[in-house]
């Protein structure tokens, strides 16, 4: 059972909110020193593009962020929910000429920093193309050929959703709207 020294309260909440608003301008500022003070040693970052794995620890967080930040133009930050441990931020940006908008759901541990972050973007065509500018660089870290591979695999898969996103609003024109 937690004692009253350790439960959270609304000085734990304005503590995390100013290390998500911290979080998020790091991002816009490509401040990635300032990014790794704000992440556990330990910090989680779950891909809005797989479930198959996940990344773990500071180091690799900080390289991940840096391939994403820098495939985003116009990243922008836009709600910000949360209390306590919790915080859930939204944002937009453009990728390969794409809008896309996204969450990021961020849990802190007793420390004050995030030990997990957890990205839901939207919609399709805006996550496969987030997946084929990012995932080259991702696949980089194992090698050129799991870097060709990458691309190789989720390059067609952007087309084909952003040309069949099109399409689909063509066909149901006029029928919902």
């Amino acid at each position: 059972m937690e004692t009253v020294e350790t439960m959270p309260g609304p000085s734990t909440t304005a503590a995390n909110r100013a290390v998500v608003q911290r979080l998020m301008k790091a991002m816009r500022e490509r401040d990635y020193d300032g990014l790794a003070e704000l992440l556990a040693h330990d910090v989680v970052i779950r891909s809005p593009i797989t479930a198959s794995f996940h990344f773990q620890g500071r180091d690799d967080a900080i390289a991940l962020l840096k391939i994403v930040r820098e495939t985003m133009a116009e990243l922008e930050h836009e709600d910000l929910l949360g209390t306590e441990d919790v915080w859930v931020q939204r944002f937009r940006a453009r990728v390969r000429g794409r809008m896309l908008e996204g969450m990021d759901l961020m849990r802190f541990d007793p420390a004050g920093t995030i030990r997990e972050l957890t990205v839901f973007v939207r919609p399709l065509p805006g996550v496969t193309a987030f997946a084929a500018a990012v995932a080259p660089g991702v696949g980089g870290r194992r090698g050129r050929l799991t870097s060709i591979a990458l691309r190789l695999l989720t390059g067609p898969l952007a087309a084909i959703t952003y040309h069949g996103d099109r399409l689909v609003a063509w066909l149901l024109r006029g029928t919902w709207w």
